[in-house]
């Protein structure tokens, strides 16, 4: 008679040999969060190295060694600028430069020297310092009109019309009432942003916030200068 073999030890074996390779891949899912993040932040530290020596070569002469700014460029370093501008829009700039300024493009796509690579690691580098940015106040945000219309003769005026008189493409800015009723967190958030629905282009990729800040002086020039009937016109309105 055969004897009856015994699996039991085999059985057993397996199981735990199961069991073995589940909690491995149990404690290898639970410690891939903190690999990731720490291989992130060594990619962040490298890129952000690299964009240090990127900014001191190309950019320090403009916007100072610690981007403080200077009478050729603006400040970088601003909490301002820094918590109301994406990564996105800080690539953009760089890589296709501020019309009518002497910010030129910098991407190799444009004519400029740097790769794609090498604006991302400047970007990171200039990311890096809004934890302890200044806060510059509102000069920081304070625009200059003459170059405003600069901008908006280059920019806008083929739909808007010369000093913003308007066109069959685009609507009057140059209005006493719409000047008024409009203020000047209407007109950032619709230049950055643009109204796509109505043909609006989103122009917070192309110019800086500097430069937007250039525009909105433009419009605040338009409003001082509108006729102060029609400020008691709107008001008598606004009554009835």
């Amino acid at each position: 008679m055969r004897p009856t073999e015994n699996y039991l030890p085999l059985v057993a074996t397996a199981a735990a040999l199961t069991f073995a390779v589940l909690a491995a891949f149990e404690v290898y899912v639970l410690r891939e969060p903190t690999r990731i993040a720490a291989d992130e932040g060594r990619d962040r530290q490298a890129a952000t190295a690299s964009g240090g020596q990127l900014f001191a070569r190309n950019c320090a002469t403009c916007h100072g060694e610690h981007g403080e700014g200077s009478e050729d460029g603006p400040a970088l370093n601003s909490r301002q600028l820094l918590n109301t501008t994406s990564d996105a829009t800080i690539f953009s700039v760089v890589s296709s430069g501020v019309p009518n300024t002497k910010m030129p493009a910098w991407n190799q796509r444009l004519g400029g020297p740097l790769t794609d690579d090498e604006i991302r690691q400047l970007s990171v580098f200039i990311r890096a310092w809004q934890a302890t940015a200044p806060d510059l106040g509102q000069a920081a945000r304070k625009g200059d009109a003459a170059l405003g219309s600069a901008i908006f003769n280059s920019t806008c005026v083929i739909c808007h019309g010369e000093n913003g008189k308007g066109t069959s493409r685009a609507p009057t800015l140059n209005d006493p009432q719409r000047l008024r009723q409009l203020d000047d967190a209407w007109y950032r958030n619709t230049i950055s942003k643009g109204r796509p629905a109505q043909g609006m282009p989103t122009w917070g990729t192309v110019l800086s916030p500097t430069q937007i800040n250039d525009v909105l002086a433009l419009i605040d020039s338009w409003r001082s200068a509108a006729p102060s009937t029609v400020v008691t016109s709107t008001q008598t309105t606004a009554t009835q």
